[in-house]
């Protein structure tokens, strides 16, 4: 095929006018968090740092410290990638730029150092892979993809050769479903798997030749040996497969050798630099270090989780591990110890972290990149996004979690230093410091190694509870059966973490539990039941029991709140709401509602409102007339919301099951007028107030794994206009003035009142003439006569 000639558009300018469009009531104002581990982390040319793809990020962290130290396409920037960046390369001219490709249909140029962006090819369809000629720096390779049927697991993948600077890219190949891609290191060579078939492509004069191989099982991925004419290819069986395929026409056998660890699927692997080692990894958390020569094996395991991608240093002495639990870990390939780890946003919420190349249907398989011209084109539009808070709780997707209770929280605002708690890994918590995007600690929940396989028990934190200063912390975790175990955490000052206090084991399955303001806590259980727990000192230790316990005809308890006093307690029973006072556990009163109650949430203090929530519905009540002040009928299926103590609001999201999309509404709960409605283009699992600013500030957890924020716009203060201070007419003189008469004593009285009233007069006609604008004040000249003959005494 000829090549087709192309340009390459320059970097957009960052966007300036804002009276395009209105400011919301809440906008975005940050996103942290993203997935890490979805894509191979890409080493320095000096080994001392590391690049790693977060969603349309690209985030630069030190080996030595872990810190995070610059963001290359930061998500609220109008010259970043608009969609997830799917591959990473480092520039063969200058190592200290980086090529990006991403789904937005674009490959862009940064410098890392100062994080600019250089230049940008739009190709116009997403692009899955990435890789730079090994020896000629101006051609690069990629792939695109097209949805090919109904099914999204049905997509054709189309290799193109692209021309960095003469901006020309020509189609090489077409194939069904490429999964991996890889350049041999003569540039002769180009390999890509695509289902059961390895395709290989072999230059011949200006173009490639192309030949396949078929395998028994379903290939992964495909590297190529850095030293000898051999390809290497993964596959789901778990074998790894050395193929003598390159430099000369095959003649029999092309299979050369067979590596045979993993019981499950390869996920990848990799040569090291000097080709003597290969590195796998897969589902068993291991990683496996093959010596080829002799095919001994070394293995680190119990690593954590699934390695997802393998990357080796440069200088061969690091070996970067992403991992399925969001988090990439740095191995010493001298002691094989994990050397450093970077720890993203995790969640169980989200089953596994879904390849950001997701195939997009396109009207044609080859595009044109835009053509530059001498102004800069106009910047792209950002796509749209869509002081305590003490209750939020959330719905889950039906077809994504299987969790029993109808709301639950996933993500909670720590009270003391502010942080995001929420299920990380199965039974364990994750504390996140959302403001300075990077992870706090890990608190093992529930012992637990991690096996694969299917049929595992795997633990589970059901709910998350904190008291209203951060002194105390419970967990409810479950594994099989009706019967959850409740765990009461204090937190140890000196050492900055939660240590456990009290198990309680064979508790009924609990459906919520919340603290009161005084430290205790209640819970419901599906024993129809709902029991409130104290702290009880015994010397320097602390114990918790079981006080009283209760139950309302027979019906189940959903939910239960406390008053921001801690005079009522609240709990919810199906279409009921039932008032009790804690102390007594006497039963103060009821309220009615009309559909099943999944929630119940108190208002501040000076607050007299009460909030049920339902899957489709949300009721206020008015605790002073016992009445219901106002309901919302929600369109769709309320996904999550959250109460904001401090400030009496409401935040519900709505969403349909299966859409990608969901509406953000802000209410007071005096009113069921809405404050704000954003419609925002993902999916929110979860939705909380946040903590550090005096803003109302709504924080909600993406799919992707992040956590976006969105804010009130920040008051702009009026320009003041400067002061110009005019010298006055008048002066102090008093006694030393030669011109202006001074009264005596022995003078006549009336005398002295009709000079004074004329003197008064004349200084204030002086003094607002001089107060004029400069051009506007008439001329010494024409002023003297008359100023002095009202100022000078007649003799």
């Amino acid at each position: 095929m000829a090549p087709v000639a192309v340009t390459a558009a320059s970097p957009p300018p960052a966007a300036t006018d804002a009276a395009d469009a209105a400011a919301p009531v809440l906008s975005l104002s940050k996103v942290v968090g993203g997935q890490l581990s979805a894509h191979p982390p890409l080493f320095t040319a000096d080994s001392a740092h590391f690049l790693c793809i977060a969603s349309s990020s690209i985030k630069l962290f030190s080996v030595r410290t872990g810190q995070q130290l610059r963001v290359l396409s930061p998500p609220d920037h109008a010259q970043s990638h608009q969609g997830n960046v799917t591959a990473l390369a480092l520039s063969p001219k200058n190592p200290l730029q980086v090529y990006s490709a991403s789904v937005d249909g674009t490959v862009r140029l940064w410098d890392i150092n100062d994080g600019a962006l250089l230049k940008i090819w739009s190709i116009g369809v997403p692009i899955s892979h990435f890789r730079i000629h090994p020896t000629n720096p101006a051609q690069a390779f990629l792939v695109t993809n097209k949805s090919s049927g109904r099914r999204a697991e049905r997509f054709n993948s189309v290799v193109f050769s692209l021309d960095l600077v003469a901006c020309t890219f020509q189609r090489l190949i077409k194939a069904r479903c490429c999964s991996a891609l890889d350049v041999s290191p003569d540039g002769t060579s180009l390999m890509l798997v695509a289902r059961f078939k390895l395709h290989i492509g072999t230059l011949v004069g200006k173009s490639y030749q192309w030949t396949y191989f078929v395998n028994d099982r379903k290939l992964t991925s495909v590297a190529a040996h850095p030293t000898e004419p051999v390809v290497a290819t993964g596959d789901e069986a778990g074998k790894i497969k050395l193929w003598s395929v390159l430099g000369k026409p095959v003649d029999g056998e092309p299979l050369v050798q067979t590596l045979h660890w993993h019981a499950r699927r390869v996920n990848h692997f990799c040569f090291s630099h000097d080709g003597r080692y290969l590195l796998s990894g897969g589902d068993e958390a291991v990683l496996v270090i093959w010596q080829l020569t002799t095919g001994h094996k070394q293995f680190i395991s119990r690593l954590g989780s699934e390695i997802l991608s393998i990357t080796v240093s440069p200088d061969m002495k690091l070996f970067a591990l992403a991992q399925w639990d969001n988090s990439i870990r740095i191995v010493s390939a001298v002691n094989l110890a994990v050397q450093q780890s970077v720890v993203g946003l995790k969640s169980t919420a989200i089953n596994s972290v879904a390849p950001a190349s997701a195939p997009t249907s396109t009207s044609s398989s080859t595009t044109t990149i835009a053509p530059a011209t001498s102004a800069a084109p106009a910047s792209p539009t950002p796509p749209h996004p869509a002081d305590d808070d003490d209750f939020s709780l959330d719905l889950p997707a039906a077809s994504t979690s299987n969790d029993d209770l109808p709301l639950r929280p996933l993500i909670t605002m720590e009270p003391r230093h502010g942080y995001i708690a929420l299920e990380g890994t199965p039974g364990t918590l994750q504390f996140y410091n959302w403001v300075a995007d990077c992870h706090v600690m890990d608190v093992a929940v529930v012992p637990y190694n991690y096996i694969p396989g299917d049929g595992v028990a795997i633990p589970k934190v059901k709910l998350l509870a904190f008291d209203t200063k951060g002194d105390w912390m419970l967990t409810v975790d479950e594994r099989r059966g009706p019967h959850s175990t409740l765990r009461f955490w204090r937190f140890v000052v000196e050492h900055q973490r939660y240590d456990v206090a009290t198990v309680v084991h064979a508790v009924a399955s609990v459906t919520s539990a919340a603290f009161a303001p005084n430290g205790t806590v209640v819970t419901t259980s599906v024993d129809s039941q709902f029991r409130v727990w104290e702290p009880v000192r015994a010397g320097v230790a602390w114990t918790w029991r079981c006080r009283s316990a209760a139950y309302y005809r027979s019906l189940t308890p959903q939910s239960a709140a406390w008053s921001a006093d801690g005079s009522i307690l609240a709990v919810a029973f199906e279409k009921t709401v039932t008032l009790w006072d804690p102390a007594s556990l006497t039963l103060l009163g009821t309220l009615s509602s009309d559909v099943p109650l999944a929630s119940v949430a108190f208002a501040s203090a000076h607050c007299p409102y009460l909030v049920g929530v339902a899957p489709h519905a949300v009721t206020v009540w008015n605790l002073l007339t016992l009445q219901v002040a106002w309901s919302y009928a929600a369109p769709k299926r309320i996904a999550s919301f959250a109460v904001c103590k401090s400030r009496d609001q409401l935040a519900v999201v709505t969403d349909e099951p299966e859409s990608a999309t969901a509406r953000l509404s802000v209410f007071r709960l005096n009113s069921p007028v809405p404050l704000a409605v954003h419609d925002l283009p993902e999916q929110v699992l979860s939705v909380t107030f946040a903590k550090a600013d005096a803003a109302a500030s709504v924080v909600y957890l993406t799919r992707a794994n992040q956590l976006k924020v969105l804010a009130p716009p920040k008051p702009v203060a009026p320009v003041a206009k400067p002061v110009v201070e005019l010298p006055s007419i008048v002066t102090n003189a008093g006694a030393r003035s030669v011109f202006i008469r001074q009264p005596t004593m022995a003078e006549d009285e009336e005398v002295e009142e009709k000079e004074r009233v004329g003197k008064s007069a004349v200084v204030a006609s002086a003094a607002n003439l001089l107060e004029a604008p400069a051009h506007a004040i008439p001329s010494v000249e024409s002023m003297f006569e008359a100023l002095m003959g009202a100022l000078l005494e007649v003799a």
